[in-house]
C-alpha cells in the first residue's frame, strides 16, 4: 500500500496522496481553483477507484495472476463487460474535451492515467476507442506532468525534501524527478 510521510502526517491510498500532493504543491490548472473543475477532477478520481478499477482488478488477477486451469470465466466475462462499459464512457467523455476536467490538464488525469494503462495491458480486452486511445498517449507523455508541478518541489527527493514515501513497485514517490523515476511507465 503506497503511503507518504509528509510534514509529519502520514498519509496512505494513492489516490488521496495525489489529491494532497496538488493542494499542497500544485498550481492552478493542475490543482483547479474553480470549485467545478476540481469537482470533475475528483469525480474522475472516485470513478477509477470504484467502477474501473473494481471491474480491471479480478481482469488482472484472473489473466495475469491465476494460472491458466484456474482462471474464472464467469468472473473474467462479467468483469470484461463492465470493465468495457465504463472505458467506454471514459471514451466518450474524451471525445468532447481534452482532459477529464476539461481543457488543461489536472489531477483528475493520473488515476483515469493509469486507468488506461492498465486496461491497454491486458492480454484480452476490447478495443478501445479513438479518444481513449489518445489518452494512452498522454498518460505516457510526462511532459504534461513535469509541467504542472512546481520545478522547486519537482526537483528534489519527496521523501528528502518534504517527508518519505513508501510504496508498491507502481509509487514513484520519494526519488528524485530526471533520476529513474517513471510516470505509467515512461522514464522522467
Amino acid at each position: 500500500m503506497p503511503t507518504l510521510e509528509d510534514g509529519g502526517a502520514a498519509l496512505w491510498e494513492s489516490n488521496a496522496i495525489v489529491r494532497y500532493l496538488y493542494a499542497r504543491y500544485g498550481k492552478n490548472p493542475a490543482s483547479p481553483a474553480d470549485p467545478v473543475l476540481r469537482a470533475r477532477a475528483d469525480g474522475w478520481t472516485d470513478w477509477y477507484a470504484t467502477t474501473f478499477w473494481s471491474n480491471v482488478r479480478p481482469l488482472l488477477v484472473q489473466l495475469v495472476r491465476t494460472p491458466e486451469e484456474r482462471r474464472d470465466a464467469g468472473l473474467i466475462d462479467s468483469s470484461l463487460r463492465a470493465a468495457s462499459a465504463a472505458i467506454q464512457l471514459l471514451d466518450r467523455e474524451l471525445s468532447k474535451k481534452p482532459y477529464v476536467a476539461g481543457e488543461h490538464f489536472t489531477f483528475g488525469d493520473i488515476p483515469v492515467g493509469a486507468a488506461a494503462q492498465r486496461w491497454f495491458t491486458l492480454r484480452r480486452c476490447c478495443t478501445p476507442g479513438p479518444a481513449s486511445t489518445r489518452l494512452r498517449g498522454a498518460s505516457s507523455n510526462a511532459s504534461a506532468w513535469r509541467a504542472v508541478v512546481p520545478s522547486e518541489k519537482a526537483a528534489g527527493h519527496v521523501g528528502a525534501r518534504h517527508g518519505r514515501a513508501h510504496g508498491s513497485a507502481d509509487a514513484t514517490l520519494g526519488r528524485p524527478v530526471g533520476a529513474g523515476c517513471a510516470f505509467h511507465g515512461v522514464p522522467l
